[in-house]
């Protein structure tokens, strides 16, 4: 899949974009809570493994989606 600029985007297009960003974001956030969750349980039942640093991988990306969602923003703002 060919990855389209925001600035190449119409103002309807953004838009779509923006909620789908905001989508992903929400969803992958949601995904990362239970994650962390889940190795917070399995440290405290099995005590400290692979498993409990897991979440710590997954933070990286969280923030580039994170910025992906603010720069959609920023563009649509300039727009308006």
């Amino acid at each position: 899949m060919k990855q389209v600029s925001v600035k190449e985007l119409s103002k309807a297009a953004l838009e779509i974009e923006l909620k789908k960003r905001k989508q992903l974001f929400a969803f992958f956030a949601v995904m990362l809570s239970v994650i962390v969750l889940c190795g917070i349980f399995l440290t405290i039942k099995q005590g400290f493994g692979v498993f409990s640093t897991v979440p710590v991988a997954f933070v990286p990306i969280l923030m580039l989606i994170k910025k992906n969602v603010s720069e959609a923003q920023n563009e649509l703002s300039l727009r308006k």
